[in-house]
């Protein structure tokens, strides 16, 4: 017969004395950035076995329409995440704070959307998220010159 086991310690482990199996073990909720992107549109998480369409894209032109997410997990109700868009001379075009509404969710995204200013200085800008001690980065592009003939832009709107 087949012993049960609960690798984890702690309280609620009554199958091998609340002990736990791990040399190091995570906590329950480990809340994560996963990942920072831009795209061209909201990304589709369509039905299987249909794959996604995320719309990925770091090249924009001035004045075009850029979409800015976060991908979490464990987000839990009450997080916080510092967010930056930064023009190439590292000066702040945009700030704002996402504050996790709950319910807990083991996994989660958030997407922000705004026409870049027809003026935006060209080169290399980045997307900042500050959450839970760690900073990361996302780099995109902007620039009159960064496409190929035949790039038709989508439609806009106000940032």
């Amino acid at each position: 017969m087949d012993e049960l086991i609960d690798p984890y310690d702690g309280a609620c482990n009554s199958l091998n004395g609340g002990d736990g199996w791990w040399l190091e073990q995570r906590p329950y909720f480990d809340s994560a950035l996963n990942a920072l992107s831009t795209h061209e549109a909201i990304p589709e998480f369509l039905p299987c076995p249909q794959t996604e369409r995320p719309h990925y894209r770091n090249d924009f032109k001035p004045g075009e329409m850029a979409y800015f997410a976060v991908f979490y997990r464990d987000s839990l109700p009450g997080h916080q995440t510092q967010l930056v868009i930064r023009r190439p001379d590292d000066s702040v075009f945009s700030s704002w704070t996402h504050t996790d509404p709950g319910p807990y969710f083991p996994a989660s995204w958030w997407i922000w959307s705004g026409n870049l200013p027809a003026d935006a200085a060209e080169g290399e800008w980045t997307f900042e998220a500050s959450y839970q001690g760690g900073t990361f980065q996302h780099l995109f592009n902007v620039g009159n010159g960064i496409f190929s003939d035949g790039f038709e832009s989508g439609d806009t709107a106000a940032w």
